[in-house]
């Protein structure tokens, strides 16, 4: 895995001038320190004391004596100097600071760490503003005054920060590597060490000064992991920056790297890997990964990610019979369920109203994994109160009503709290309880928890150490503060550096060599990563103090690229080719230099990866077994509506779901009112206004009256059904309004039909029926259940009706001779629902009563003009000649006990019909 590393340790052991306590390595990473040691443990063979092996960050640390500060903590210590050296006038609240601060210590930190004279910087930037700006005073004076005045400020508040971190002998990276060059001198004459600097690129300026130093004093020697194609090529970017320190540092010239190896134009295989998405590309890396462990050939594989928002799909694409595998990279804590849980409790309370909580806000934190258990555990009232709420469909919890149906924990909670410092203390005692219960449950899970919420609880301990800052903060600031401090957060996992497959990010790829490399995400934007907005600095002023500038970035990353794959003699580069909105993903240009500047030995192969993923449905079938037709025959005596023997006919799965297993619809509050309840709405309406005329022939005097009461009883049954706040905003009101007018139209339509001479007298209103069949081949009979709209007698026919709020298409309610609901699309089912519910009333009615032929059809509320759809049996739309009868009827039971008998056929499973 290591051959420069290998290297490394055969030139320290064999150094005759140092034994080896007396030899200090430095590395660019703790990654390349445990992999030497390693390497030079390998090749002793007697009992020795080890050199110090220590990465550049702990050398700094050493170095410089000082603690370093992490960049939120810095934001805080900046902010309290800016309100004590700024006059009031001139500040700005703590939430427009936010927006520039942490980009302002961020170029503190490129100006200490490459040694630049800050006065002479800031200097030039305001003579660079006055030059930019001159002659146009007059069109922007204050704007332009204001910008002149903020770079006049910084170098006071650059000042008063590094003296206030040096008091407390703590510093910014920046500041470490500027104390580092003032303690260098004392250092050298009391370490009497020699000094490995072992496989850097590139250099801040501190660092540059640091090994040219021990070099030139002969107490050190730097060793560097190039490639000879690319440190003789002077035009490759990868070697940019070390050609440029054997070119410009004294104690270098007319030298050469060492060592200077030839193994980038060997044999190689390329394989470059379109992919539509990322995730796809995710799925392809374990493809790779699950290919080679079938062959046998896992051993020294490198997988590289790009971008890290794909590192959880990776993982879960790999075999679970691969166990051998190791994640050097931290993996971010900002998504999990920890996390996630504080983002609630922040929301619900950044988004509440005077009235209460909002319920969605409400139900997710009650019912988030993180508490759930202990809400059982506790046997809280609140559960029942909350379950109580969700059936009102109230938007609003009152946040009096919480706090008296809870108890000491739920309390805090909901507790509300304005000041921000309390706030944060209330989440502290939030957390420390639900740490003492998961201490009980000793499992993995439990103690990955315990993890997040210790690593919260020290970001909140950090934040509440700048309580006077705090203070002036509002929750939602305090909240976006809070995320910041988060995003630096890493969950450290323990791997096995010797594991055949590593995963990592690019810069921990330093100094390691894998035969197999796998690199995601390799595009522009992305693999280099381009230009970068976070610096106030102009690239122009950066470019003259010799401050690092996008295209150093640029040359970096090239380094890292090709020393990455210089070694290596399989490599798989994949590449994203969406695009979306802005988005464009453009293949890097890694790849392009790659296929056009193509050694001899190297092979190139492209491959264009389709979307893996199915939009058609799972292919899940289940076996009708002995427990599953028990369930089916027990649902037979129950009874079958016409909508479960529909949801068979368009999805038998979905009906195993949700008839043989139970599975229900998640119950969820709505602040916007369902489909499904307006109807109910209606139905419930309509039987209030003509229950008290049922067999009675219906008459002007009684349309007028139920019009009258349409308003009171729509509300009533608004209420009883739907819930929610009586005073009715938005959609609510509009629906509301809508079924009003759609109920007053369709009593008009019947009241204009009775004036013209029609009569109707309605028989019955939401009936029940119950009614057995005997199907040949099955043992037990068949209940048929359901609940008929209305049954009326018009002009002397049988009416059975069904009301509809939406839109009727005629065309759905045809039943010829040849119909078959057997021989639907399924996609088409669900369109003649409608047909089949009315053509199963009719069939019980009909079988259950004496008549010669059934009208029966749909009124739609929303179309009163049309009023009545009929089904139709012929080609005419004509009432007289569209009755059901007899024919009809049988026809219908030859097609119902088809679907029965479907039912009960138990070498049939149930599935989709799109696969089948």
């Amino acid at each position: 895995m290591a051959n420069f590393l290998n290297y490394i340790a055969e030139k320290i052991i064999a150094d005759k001038h140092s034994k080896l306590e007396e030899i200090i390595v430095i590395l660019p990473s703790n990654r390349a320190s445990l992999l030497l040691r390693n390497k030079i443990l390998e090749k002793i063979k007697n009992p020795v004391i080890s050199p110090e092996i220590i990465s550049i960050s702990e050398f700094i640390d050493e170095l410089s004596g000082l603690h370093r500060i992490n960049n939120v903590s810095a934001v805080f210590e900046l902010y309290d100097i800016y309100c004590n050296n700024i006059p009031k006038k001139d500040q700005q609240i703590f939430d427009e600071f936010l927006g520039w601060a942490p980009t302002l210590i961020n170029d503190f930190n490129l100006i200490d760490s490459n040694l630049v004279d800050y006065n002479t910087l800031f200097s030039t930037m305001i003579y660079a503003e006055r030059i930019k700006n001159f002659g146009e005073e007059e069109i922007n004076t204050s704007g332009i005054k204001n910008h002149n005045k903020f770079w006049k400020q910084i170098p006071g508040l650059y000042a008063s920060l590094i003296n206030k971190l040096l008091d407390k002998k703590i510093g910014t990276i920046g500041m470490q590597f500027r104390s580092s060059i003032n303690q260098l001198e004392s250092y050298i004459v009391e370490n009497k060490k020699y000094h490995y600097f072992v496989g850097f690129n590139m250099l801040n300026e501190a660092e540059k000064t640091i090994i040219q130093e021990f070099i030139s004093q002969e107490k050190g020697i730097a060793f560097w992991d190039i490639d000879k194609e690319f440190y003789e090529d002077k035009n490759h970017s990868a070697g940019n920056f070390i050609r440029s320190y054997f070119r410009e540092w004294k104690c270098l010239k007319n030298s050469k790297p060492i060592p200077l190896l030839s193994e980038f134009k060997k044999e190689k295989k390329f394989q470059f890997i379109e992919t539509s998405n990322k995730i796809t590309q995710a799925k392809y890396v374990g493809k790779i990964i699950n290919k080679y462990k079938k062959i046998n050939s896992l051993n020294n594989m490198g997988i590289v990610i790009a971008d890290q928002t794909i590192m959880n799909p990776i993982l879960s694409g790999i075999s679970s019979n691969i166990n051998s595998w190791n994640l050097t990279m931290g993996l971010s804590i900002s998504s999990s369920l920890p996390i996630n849980f504080i983002d609630l409790i922040f929301e619900m309370h950044i988004k509440s109203r005077k009235i209460g909580f909002f319920h969605y806000h409400v139900l997710s934190l009650l019912e988030h994994n993180i508490i759930k258990t202990k809400l059982y555990k506790d046997k809280s009232k609140i559960l029942d109160f909350v379950n109580n709420l969700k059936k009102s469909n109230i938007r609003f919890f009152s946040k009096k009503e919480l706090s008296e149906n809870s108890n000491s924990f739920e309390i805090l909670l909901f507790e509300e709290l304005s000041c921000p410092k309390r706030f944060l203390d209330n989440l502290q005692t939030i957390l420390n309880v639900l740490i003492e219960d998961y201490k009980e449950l000793k499992n993995d899970y439990n103690k990955s928890v315990l993890v997040h919420f210790s690593i919260i609880n020290k970001v909140f301990s950090r934040l509440l150490n700048y309580g006077a800052q705090i203070k002036k903060m509002s929750l939602k600031l305090l909240y976006s503060i809070y995320r910041e401090a988060i995003k630096e957060e890493k969950l450290n996992i323990k791997g096995d550096p010797s594991s055949e497959i590593q995963i990592m990010s690019l810069p921990e790829t330093r100094l390691l060599n894998f035969d197999l490399v796998v690199i995601t995400n390799v595009n522009e934007g992305i693999l280099p990563k381009g230009k970068s907005t976070d610096s106030l600095l102009p690239f122009d002023v950066k470019k003259h103090y010799g401050i690092p500038t996008y295209f150093d970035q640029d040359f970096k990353e090239a380094y890292q690229f090709y020393r990455l794959i210089q070694s290596a003699k399989s490599i798989y580069l994949l590449y994203s080719s969406e695009s979306s909105g802005i988005n464009n993903h453009e293949k890097s240009r890694f790849i392009y230099q790659l296929e056009h500047l193509k050694k001899p030995k190297h092979s190139n192969n492209f491959i264009k990866v389709k979307n893996s993923f199915n939009s058609r449905r799972t292919s899940l079938k289940i076996n009708k077994t002995k427990d599953v037709m028990d369930s089916l025959i027990y649902i037979a005596k129950v009874g079958f509506s016409p909508s479960a023997l529909s949801l068979f006919i368009r999805s038998p799965l979905d009906f195993y779901f949700q008839k043989v297993l139970g599975v229900k619809e998640h119950l969820e509050l709505f602040p916007e009112i369902k489909l499904k309840d307006i109807g109910n709405i209606m139905h419930k309406t309509l039987e209030c206004l003509y229950s008290r005329y049922l067999g009675k022939k219906l008459k002007i005097s009684y349309y007028e009256s139920m019009i009258r009461l349409v308003p009171s009883v729509l509300n009533a049954n608004f209420i009883k059904v739907y819930g929610g706040n009586t005073n009715r905003k938005g959609h609510n009101f509009l629906i509301f309004e809508e079924l009003k007018i759609q109920c007053i139209n369709l009593l008009n339509t019947e009241k204009d039909l009775i004036k013209k001479g029609n009569v109707i007298k309605i028989l019955a209103l939401e009936q029940k029926i119950h009614y057995d069949i005997k199907i040949k081949g099955l043992s037990f009979p068949i209940k048929l259940i359901g609940t008929i709209d209305r049954i009326d007698i018009w002009n002397d026919k049988l009416r059975i009706l069904d009301y509809k709020t939406g839109s009727v298409n005629p065309s759905k309610l045809k039943f010829s001779t040849e119909f078959s609901f057997e021989g639907l699309n399924f996609k088409n089912v669900k369109e003649y629902s409608t047909l089949f519910q009315l053509m199963l009333y009719s069939y019980v009615y009909f079988n259950q009563n004496s008549c010669k032929g059934i009208l029966a059809g749909v009124i739609s509320t929303k179309t009163p003009k049309s009023y009545f759809h009929p089904i139709v049996t012929n080609s005419q739309e004509n009432d007289s000649k569209n009755m059901l009868e007899k024919n009809n009827i049988t026809h219908f039971e030859n097609e119902l006990k088809q679907v029965i008998k479907r039912i009960f056929e138990e070498k049939v499973p149930f599935t989709n019909h799109d696969l089948e």
